[in-house]
């Protein structure tokens, strides 16, 4: 399993968002400090952080005069001026908190799933798991995918469907968290990196999901650099 396993979004969030005790934080500084991939995730939170708040302030400061309190007027004057500046602070937390308008269906990746073929009675619930994958009832997948024995399958394989089932189901923080157990030297890994940037960027996660398209875009080797290419033309 590789380093990077030990290492979640969430704790990468937390960090950003000073949610962590001063030792918590210390330890997972030490921790990504250098790493090439859980570094550059957080200085880019870090930085989209900044932007929000640049945001904030800049719609702020442009209609500061809207929100003065108004020195003369009816009762009925204070209440639409209080309502109009209530609906404006809660337009623009919308804007910053949602910064895609973009069709995301457009680059997602639905995987078609393996064959069904093998006929063993060991083999039976993972066959009926596939089954129901391809037919998109991924509740009913993930259920049967969970009871199939990983020294029968193996552990890789059983953690990319039931993440890419919680995927489509649009349970991406799950998701994320099981396709970050499946090690770098699987058959997997690449399908996997593929899919969790596209699980952050349907999570809203924008900063993560544009460096890990990034990272997949720039190696010419990996076998989903063309759609992370594509898809970063999406997602910028």
């Amino acid at each position: 399993m590789s380093e990077s396993n030990h290492i979640s979004f969430e704790q990468i969030k937390a960090l950003a968002e000073n949610k962590l005790s001063a030792e918590e934080t210390k330890n997972l500084r030490e921790k990504i400090k250098g790493h090439p991939k859980w570094e550059p995730i957080y200085e880019g939170l870090v930085h989209f952080q900044q932007k929000e708040a640049e945001s904030v302030d800049d719609f702020l400061n442009t209609h500061k005069n809207r929100f003065k309190t108004p020195q003369k007027g009816s009762r009925v004057k204070s209440l639409v001026w209080v309502m109009s500046s209530a609906a404006a602070i809660i337009l623009v937390v919308l804007l910053v908190a949602r910064p895609w308008e973009r069709d995301l269906s457009q680059i997602n990746f639905q995987d078609a799933g393996l064959p069904t073929t093998l006929s063993s009675s060991e083999n039976s619930t993972f066959n009926q798991a596939m089954v129901a994958f391809k037919q998109g009832n991924f509740d009913q997948s993930l259920s049967l995918f969970e009871q199939v024995q990983e020294n029968k399958i193996g552990i890789d394989t059983l953690l990319y469907f039931k993440a890419t089932c919680q995927k489509e189901m649009g349970h991406y923080q799950k998701a994320l968290g099981l396709y970050q157990e499946i090690d770098s030297s699987s058959a997997y890994f690449e399908k996997a990196e593929y899919q969790m940037a596209l699980s952050s960027a349907f999570a809203g996660d924008e900063e993560i999901a544009i460096t890990g398209m990034k990272a997949i875009a720039e190696d010419s080797t990996h076998l989903f650099s063309d759609e992370a290419k594509k898809a970063l033309k999406v997602l910028e």
